[in-house]
Order: C-alpha cells, then structure tokens, then sequence
C-alpha cells in the first residue's frame, strides 16, 4: 500500500490492477486482490460477535456511554500500516476492546477502559515439543487479570521471517498463567520446520502490551 496526492481532487475505484480510495489516514493506492472466504468456524464466530456488538452500540449502551466511548476514541489515537497517527471512532474502540474479550470469556466493558495497559514481557522463547504443542517460557509474570495472547506463523524453513501481519492467533492462555505454557498449534508442524511467533500481555479491560517475537526450529 503506498500514500499518494491525487492532483484532481480523489480518485476512487479500480484502475488495472490498481485500487485507489481514500481513509482516515487519507488518500492510498494498493494493488488489488481477490478476497479469499474460507467461512472457517473461526471466521463465523467472529462475525457473529462482532455483529452482536455493533448492534450492542446502540440497543444497550446509554448515550452517555456512547460519549464516553468518542471522548476514549479522540484521546487515543493509534497507528496505521504506514506509520501515521490516525483517530478510530467510539464505535471502533468499543468494538476493538470488547471483541477481544468476547474472546477470553471475560466481561465486556460498557463504559471504556481506564487503566493504561499492561506492561510488557521482558523475555521470550518457544520450543515446538510435539506436532501441535508450542511451549512458551516468558517473563515477567502475569498478573491476577491478565493473560498471554499467542499468535503464530505457518510452519516454514528457517531462513523465513514471517512478520505479524502473516501470523495468525494461536489463543489466550488463563489469567495469571505461569511460565511455561503450553499453546495447541492450529498448524501441524513437522520436524526442521521453524516457527514464528508474537506474543503480548491482555488485561481484563481489553488492552494489550506491546508485542514479544521468538522463533524455534521443532526437533521433537
């Protein structure tokens, strides 16, 4: 994805194999794919979670809540895939929290979190003890409400170096989990494959610390 200025005005639409349109971090120009729907189980939980909170936004939050969530929203402001600051509105940061603790099974907030965030993790490592086992051993330890979110990338060789946005989440261990935890892999991995994975701190109002990278080549 690359920034541009558009000389006449905005363009929008696809031109060739280009897609030009514009957010809240202005006008861009990517290359177009075919979006791929596998409707896993996964992909059809999500949505139907994400759709019972959007339609929570207005059927059980107050307007007052409602101004709780826009005053949250213009106080923190985040950054995109190219490094801007941009601004997500009320509706995407009640939806943002509480998706992930939809996740957890922990209670949905109604009114924004008031907290800072967890911390980080100092350290971690990871070792692929079975097909579909990936141990991890961190610090520093977790508190009484909080949990590790696990993301990995596809088993591949060891000169590969997947980033993130190619991982896909593992799960969340319990609150106050202690070191090491053992993670059930959704890939099945094989012996001399290596493995990538990201690993942060989510507290019990939906924040998570910033992100730990390890990697182990399985020789189970």
């Amino acid at each position: 994805m690359a920034i541009f200025k558009p000389i006449h005005g905005q363009m929008r639409g696809r031109i060739g194999a280009n897609v030009w349109s514009h957010n809240k971090g202005g006008d861009y120009v990517r290359v177009g794919t075919a979006p791929t729907n596998p409707n896993t189980v996964r992909q059809q939980e999500a949505r139907s979670y994400l759709g019972d909170l959007a339609q929570a936004w207005t059927t059980v939050l107050t307007s007052a809540q409602r101004g709780n969530w826009k005053t949250y929203a213009q106080n923190h402001p985040v950054e995109n895939a190219l490094g801007q600051e941009i601004y997500l509105t009320g509706l995407n940061w009640y939806v943002k929290i509480n998706a992930r603790l939809w996740d957890t099974g922990d209670a949905l907030l109604t009114n924004p979190p008031v907290g800072g965030g967890p911390g980080a993790l100092t350290t971690l490592s990871i070792d692929v003890s079975a097909a579909t086992t990936i141990d991890v051993t961190y610090t520093a330890a977790l508190g009484a409400a909080e949990r590790m979110q696990l993301w990995s990338s596809l088993p591949g060789s060891a000169g590969a170096s997947p980033n993130f946005k190619q991982c896909r989440l593992v799960g969340y261990s319990a609150q106050a989990a202690a070191s090491p935890i053992a993670f059930t892999s959704p890939f099945g991995i094989q012996s001399g494959d290596t493995v990538v994975v990201f690993a942060a701190i989510l507290d019990d109002e939906g924040l998570i610390g910033p992100y730990l990278s390890a990697d182990d080549t399985a020789d189970y």
